[in-house]
């Protein structure tokens, strides 16, 4: 007679990034493995951002659970008294999903940005929108051959004021 092996169910670890207001912007690693061992997560880098060591999450290690387990690290921008704030967010439109980490820029009052955009299969660029702080004394626009269903673009300006550039993508 044969003994069969009993499965041990798996857990799952989501680490997640949050800026000084609680919004996410950084969702990646997800680590996985059987209940009972154990896991050690990392603070990931993002651009723009540096850890904050005060806000540590007490869950970065522990013990798979039967279930997800989620650990945040929180982060501040990092920047200049001076510096304007372009950041760059891809998003699904369909799923308000945000498919890639979010890229700060931090610039001179006046200097020029000119950045490409460019989207991994099986995205494409459906639109890019602008959030903007002070609509006053600015230029800021998308690369005019920009076509959607395409998957690179271009925005760039200058004098730009805080800005949040929000790419919409769909699966095509």
């Amino acid at each position: 007679m044969k003994k069969s092996k009993k499965l041990r169910k798996e857990g799952k670890v989501i680490i997640y990034g949050k800026d000084e207001n609680g919004k996410i912007i950084y969702t990646g690693n997800t680590l996985t493995g059987k209940v009972g061992e154990n896991y050690t997560t990392t603070a990931p880098q993002i651009n723009g951002y540096k850890l904050d060591e005060s806000k540590l999450p007490e869950n970065s290690a522990g013990t798979f659970l039967d279930g997800t387990i989620e650990v945040f690290y929180y982060y501040t921008p990092e920047s200049g008294i001076n510096d304007q704030i372009i950041t760059i967010r891809i998003i699904n439109e369909e799923t308000g999903e945000v498919i890639a980490t979010p890229e700060v820029y931090y610039i001179t009052p006046g200097e020029y940005f000119n950045h490409p955009i460019e989207v991994d299969k099986p995205y494409a660029i459906m639109d890019i929108k602008f959030d903007v702080d002070n609509p006053d004394g600015y230029f800021l626009d998308y690369d005019s051959d920009y076509v959607p269903g395409e998957r690179t673009g271009r925005v760039f300006g200058a004098g730009i004021p805080n800005v949040k550039i929000v790419v919409n993508v769909k699966v095509l």
